[in-house]
């Protein structure tokens, strides 16, 4: 295990049940739970504006969307700098800034076309740069020691979706079809050599587990350069209610073998 407190980036569709974990999960005092900002992106009029004209405002919503998501990762690992580590802490990102490029943005280019080309040259640079200057910025800088992957079925989010009622979401383009390209995303980046089933029926907390590809910094000749690196994936059941204790036992599990 890289860290006695490890970090570990909390990945799923929308409506997979993340942020209702992330709440139970934080009370359990045994982890240190990194929310998704999206009452910014609610507030702010952005988020209903890109369900509304997705073609007009994707490049936007995902460039402020990023922009959220890397200053909450660059606030914990200044934390963590700083502060040390707590043993036995779990410290969870509901969703990355490596999510936002490598599901929620490519979704967008490839699958829908609302960012086209051009738009997704300008997308990869920001993310690159910033990848970059984050990185080479801070001392010890260590990619996630975990990829935690909530995998509901794209009907079960629909369902959810319908019950929360976010205005955004019933009134714009949250749809079955969406919600698919979302799940095959989500698929095609984090279940690359699983190990395990994802059975309807399953009541399993662990269904399996796999390997993902991140683009992270390595030093070069004293310099800060992008890399492909591995991380753990643990791809755990978003059909099903658990402990705390639970998924932290699975969690420091994983991390250590």
């Amino acid at each position: 295990m890289s860290r006695v407190s490890p970090v570990v980036l909390h990945e799923g569709s929308i409506a997979s049940g993340k942020t209702t974990v992330g709440k139970r999960l934080m009370a359990s005092g045994l982890f240190r739970v990194v929310e998704e900002p999206v009452l910014d992106w609610q507030e702010s009029g952005l988020l209903g504006r890109f369900y509304q004209d997705s073609k007009r405002w994707a490049l936007a919503f995902q460039l402020a969307a990023f922009q959220s998501r890397a200053r909450a990762w660059q606030q914990l690992l200044q934390r963590r700098n700083a502060e040390g580590e707590q043993e036995g802490v779990v410290t969870i990102m509901e969703r990355s800034v490596f999510a936002d490029r490598y599901v929620f943005a490519t979704n967008c280019h490839l699958n829908f076309g609302f960012i086209d080309d051009l738009e997704w040259r300008i997308y990869c640079d920001v993310w690159e740069t910033f990848m970059v200057v984050l990185c080479g910025s801070l001392p010890n800088v260590l990619p996630p020691d975990l990829i935690v992957y909530q995998y509901t079925p794209a009907v079960t989010c629909l369902e959810r979706v319908e019950e929360r009622g976010r205005p955004e979401e019933i009134h714009g383009g949250i749809t079955l079809p969406y919600l698919k390209s979302l799940e095959s995303v989500h698929d095609g980046w984090l279940l690359p050599g699983f190990d395990g089933t994802l059975t309807p029926a399953d009541n399993r907390l662990v269904l399996g587990r796999a390997r993902a590809a991140i683009m992270g910094v390595k030093t070069v000749d004293g310099a800060p350069e992008l890399a492909e690196i591995g991380v753990p994936v643990l791809v755990i059941n978003g059909r099903i209610g658990y402990a705390p204790k639970e998924l932290h036992a699975a969690i420091m599990e994983a991390v250590s073998s």
